[in-house]
């Protein structure tokens, strides 16, 4: 038994309701059944809820140890990529930082740490061919790719500079896919090559097409490896594609794989956005989105400022709009970004603005030491701060910045009013979501079924 078999073991206890009621009865026919070789019982602290939790200090078992030591390696590495997609321009990263406060309270605390708000993503189709029935972006059939000619090969290389231009460091944190299968694509592996090439890393894979072509499969995560590449994934939809991948791939071919199983039966939880509360009434309010930063579509030229959210009935994917437009350079990408900066997100806190609470805020006032809080359907805000609560209470959308402060100032000094003022609107407090009503929704060029020169439309890439 060694870690990678540990995972195997925990992959297959995760995606199958059998497999877990089984362990606490009969479990060899399973093991059997599933071809691991493990003792459940060394592993019980990691698999049974009625167990206390193994800790490294603990655990008995070499393999667990290592097991326990990749997880925590795991942790420490997503972290260093957070850490990484920090480094933005300041005015995008206080931007992003105030919807990344705002999402905390919008969504319940397991998804809050799950998401990680990362900068920009590229789709290099349009739709998806795989059509799960849970997908959270409601990705729509597949029409079309971007394939690698020497055009749109030109236009990614391009793309990649701007885009590593403007965020420094926080550019190696994208990556190539959204509502799209990656393998659609057949020169999905030439996008990640130059990615790498050009910011010395290899993005993420997410992939439910892995047993299409298991070699393709195996060549993507070699490449992805010797490219530096982070930890890819499998969507697994059913029992009996958790079988077929558990039969080929050995479990050091799925040390560095994560599974998503969406199994009938899975510990994991599917979030209502998209078609995801059609195919599960129980799936959480929540999304899946993970980008705060731009959506950009190689096919249609088309490039999104987006942001996670819960709020499903104006936003039913998961995720905000801010803005959006079409592209046809480079150039004009970079005019994109720079519009969104000024616009949306460098907007000063000035005496004329109003503040307004977040829609979903809602106030209760509580005796000490609470005194004031500001309560969501998955969390709380307290306040004790005597300056704060005199601003929360005075802020309702009707008074300016400047009639707030000239309201208070005899009883505070109007220079911290004005300080206080402005860690509550970078705690994310006065972040309401954009109406979808007011987006502009801008004809692709050509018509709704043109793309760009050099794209292959294609109904089965």
């Amino acid at each position: 038994m060694n870690r990678a078999v540990v995972k195997r073991f925990l992959d297959v206890c995760k995606g199958s309701r059998e497999f877990r009621d089984g362990l606490k009865h009969d479990p060899q026919p399973l093991l059997q059944k599933w071809n691991i070789d493990v003792d459940p019982e060394v592993l019980r602290g990691l698999w049974d809820d009625e167990h206390p939790d193994l800790t490294e200090s603990e655990a008995p078992h070499p393999a667990v140890r290592d097991y326990l030591d990749w997880k925590a390696s795991r942790l420490r590495f997503q972290q260093a990529l957070r850490e990484r997609a920090e480094n933005g321009p300041s005015h995008f990263q206080n931007w992003r930082e105030r919807q990344i406060r705002r999402f905390m309270t919008e969504a319940t605390p397991e998804q809050s740490e799950a998401v990680g708000h990362w900068p920009f993503v590229l789709e290099l189709a349009r739709g998806c061919s795989v059509g799960c029935d849970y997908c959270g972006v409601a990705a729509g059939p597949l029409e079309a790719v971007a394939r690698y000619t020497s055009e749109n090969g030109v236009m990614f290389r391009t793309l990649l500079n701007v885009l590593g231009d403007y965020f420094g460091a926080a550019a190696t944190t994208g990556f190539l896919y959204w509502a799209t299968e990656p393998f659609d694509n057949l020169d999905y592996e030439k996008y990640l090559r130059v990615f790498f090439e050009t910011f010395g890393t290899t993005p993420q894979t997410t992939t439910a097409a892995w047993q299409r072509n298991v070699n393709r499969t195996r060549r993507l995560l070699d490449q992805s490896r010797r490219d530096n590449g982070v930890m890819n994934r499998f969507s697994i939809n059913s029992l009996e594609q958790l079988r077929f991948c558990m039969e080929t791939f050995t479990p050091e071919e799925l040390d560095d794989v994560e599974l998503i199983t969406q199994t009938p039966g899975s510990q994991m939880v599917q979030v209502a956005a998209g078609r995801g509360i059609e195919a599960n009434p129980m799936a959480v309010r929540g999304t899946i989105a993970c980008v705060t930063g731009f959506l950009i579509n190689l096919v249609d030229h088309s490039i999104k400022l987006i942001s996670p959210c819960t709020d499903l009935k104006r936003w039913p994917l998961g995720y905000a709009i801010y803005r959006q437009a079409q592209f046809e350079t480079a150039d004009d990408v970079h005019e994109f970004l720079k519009a969104c900066e000024r616009d949306i997100m460098s907007v000063p806190l000035d005496d004329a603005t109003v503040p307004c609470l977040r829609e979903d805020l809602k106030v209760e006032v509580q005796p000490p030491p609470k005194q004031f809080v500001l309560k969501t359907e998955f969390g709380e805000l307290s306040f004790s701060d005597t300056v704060q609560i005199a601003i929360l209470k005075a802020v309702d959308g009707v008074r300016s910045v400047g009639k707030i402060v000239r309201d208070l100032m005899n009883d505070y000094d109007p220079a911290v009013l004005y300080y206080t003022l402005g860690h509550l609107h970078q705690d994310g407090l006065f972040e309401t979501l954009p109406d979808p009503a007011a987006l502009d929704q801008p004809p692709l060029p050509g018509g709704p079924d043109a793309g760009p020169p050099g794209i292959i439309m294609s109904g089965n890439a």
